[in-house]
């Protein structure tokens, strides 16, 4: 049996408030997670630190999000997933001001460890509340969630670059907390039609022992997020850049318009899945599979020898990557809100978070094992990244084989 959500209010402006809310939430996540991008030569001088020890600081945020995922998720199946999105943006603007103070680099260190533990409370308690104001037009809001947070990491790269070169540094971690303070307090505003928020109470959670029970069903989405997500935050977050300066010899303003092609197929991508899903009402399976067929495909052009034509093909690459890995990601989240009953969602979706996270962490790092500043070396490391998107569409078709085995929990 199909888990369903029950019949909610007709309050459907309320549903509108809340994923405005919820995506406001998320766009600041994202700012926060690229922030130090812009910056790593003004934080070098400050905290007299190498690029790995700068690389240390920014992977704080990383992996501070990735093991409060899983507590996350249950919690989220136990309080109201608003206030939880409140309570979190709050901290990761607590976070944020406290490293716009920061004079060593402990300090910043664990400043950046709490901006990542606030905003992991943003993402699965968003798509907890969403996925009970939107029920059947969850995938449009997920969407819509999705576009706005990617917006997030655009207006992180030039715009702040230009507030940080008038202001100085420490100016774009105080308008971060700021922001985030003011959108965290909305998460507690009641609104008419809210009932005080009582919509997103959480119903019965399942107890712990249902929950274990259902970990073997969350793990193949889980290694789906895993091995597509992996290669591509490597690619845009750390070796893409130096791979197109260093191969095919662009300078770091061109590598970087490569890099913003990834977010703008994001969010054209967020936009556009209601139309798939909608107006062309092609089947969620065949979705994903394209999706997941296209992310493998998009690697294939960094295997090419440097060449116009190669580059060319570079640019159309970064043009599919982000839309198909975004898209995965929003089909995996529509099967979960199908498969999984609303007490375990949360559960279920921290699950496949942290194992995202994970992969972005572990293929960083193992991606640096092969690249060593040559052709060849960046071409074996993205063999890896090939065999590992492959490795996703196999998952993807297997676990979208029969829409119909759900994994339901009963609460």
């Amino acid at each position: 049996m199909r888990p369903t959500d029950p019949p909610g209010r007709d309050g459907r402006p309320n549903r509108w408030s809340a994923l405005l809310i919820c995506s406001t939430a998320y766009f600041l996540v994202c700012f926060h997670k690229v922030t130090p991008a812009v910056m790593v030569d003004e934080l070098m001088a400050e905290f007299g630190g190498s690029p790995a020890i700068i690389g240390i600081l920014s992977s704080v945020y990383f992996y501070s999000y990735m093991v409060m995922q899983i507590p996350i998720g249950f919690m989220a199946d136990r309080m109201n997933p608003m206030r939880m999105v409140g309570y979190g943006t709050i901290l990761a603007g607590l976070g944020s001001v406290l490293f716009g103070f920061s004079r060593d680099f402990t300090n910043a260190m664990l400043a950046r460890a709490l901006t990542g533990i606030g905003v992991s409370g943003v993402l699965v308690p968003s798509c907890k509340v969403l996925g009970l104001a939107f029920g059947d037009r969850f995938m449009m809001a997920n969407g819509a969630l999705m576009a706005i947070g990617s917006l997030g990491s655009i207006v992180a790269a030039s715009p702040l670059a230009m507030l940080i070169e008038a202001f100085g540094w420490r100016s774009a971690f105080f308008l971060a907390a700021g922001l985030s303070a003011a959108a965290g307090l909305v998460c507690f505003v009641p609104m008419p039609g809210r009932e005080n928020g009582r919509e997103c109470e959480p119903r019965e959670a399942a107890d712990v022992p249902s929950l274990l029970r259902l970990v073997p069903s969350a793990l193949l989405p889980a290694f789906i997020s895993f091995f597509k997500y992996g290669p591509f935050v490597a690619y845009q977050g750390l070796w893409g850049v130096p791979f197109l300066m260093g191969v095919h010899g662009v300078g770091k303003v061109e590598a970087g318009e490569v890099m913003v092609l990834l977010s703008v197929s994001t969010v054209i991508a967020c936009m556009g899945v209601g139309v798939l899903t909608g107006r062309l009402k092609l089947k969620p399976r065949t979705i994903d599979i394209a999706a997941a067929s296209l992310f493998a495909s998009s690697w294939i052009p960094m295997l090419l020898p440097a060449s116009a034509g190669a580059l060319a093909l570079l640019y159309a690459s970064a043009c599919v990557m982000g839309g198909a890995d975004i898209m995965i990601l929003l089909m995996t989240n529509d099967y979960i809100r199908q498969r999984v009953d609303p007490g375990a969602r949360g559960t279920v979706m921290g699950i496949v978070s942290t194992m995202t996270f994970a992969g972005g962490a572990i293929f960083q790092t193992v991606m640096g094992l092969f690249v060593d500043g040559t052709a060849r070396g960046y071409r074996n490391a993205f063999i890896l990244c090939l065999v590992s998107a492959l490795t996703s569409l196999v998952l993807v078709m297997v676990y979208t084989k029969d829409r119909k085995a759900a994994d339901v929990l009963p609460v």
